[in-house]
């Protein structure tokens, strides 16, 4: 795998994370922040400390480090980003399938994409301008020109 196809794997995968991230509530995403942090927490006393940071970092990198050398090489590091996304990925599926039947229908998308719509038409006239899209609520559309 050369140096660009590694850059754009990467790239795929840091933004797909940002775009699963934007689409988690609030409250999922205090979860979620609540669940790494007892991970983190090594000994349970609900604080994080420097050592207990390092011994995470190593214990993520062992599990990545396929050949075991303490290096990540390029295919490690990608099999390991590609692996989060998926995980990632698996969980917002998982969310938009309404009905749990391992598919996604038109409406199960649609449902999505409407309250998006809906955030993003601010007075509410069904319509949505340049200025509701670049003021919206919606982040992908947040600040650009």
């Amino acid at each position: 795998m050369g140096k660009s196809s590694l850059a754009l794997i990467t790239l795929a995968a840091l933004g797909l994370s940002a775009a699963a991230l934007a689409e988690v509530p609030a409250d999922k995403r205090a979860e979620r922040m609540q669940q790494r942090f007892e991970m983190i927490d090594l000994d349970g006393d609900g604080k994080v400390t420097k050592e207990e940071m390092s011994q995470h970092r190593v214990d993520r990198l062992k599990s990545a480090d396929k050949d075991g050398d303490g290096l990540l090489s390029q295919d490690e590091f990608s099999t390991m980003a590609v692996e989060r996304m998926r995980q990632r990925l698996g969980r917002r599926f998982a969310k938009m399938d309404a009905n749990g039947d391992g598919q996604l229908s038109q409406d199960e998308m649609g449902g999505k994409a409407d309250r998006h719509f809906e955030r993003m038409d601010r007075d509410g006239d069904g319509a949505v301008t340049l200025e509701e899209m670049k003021a919206g609520k919606h982040r992908r559309y947040r600040g650009g020109d």
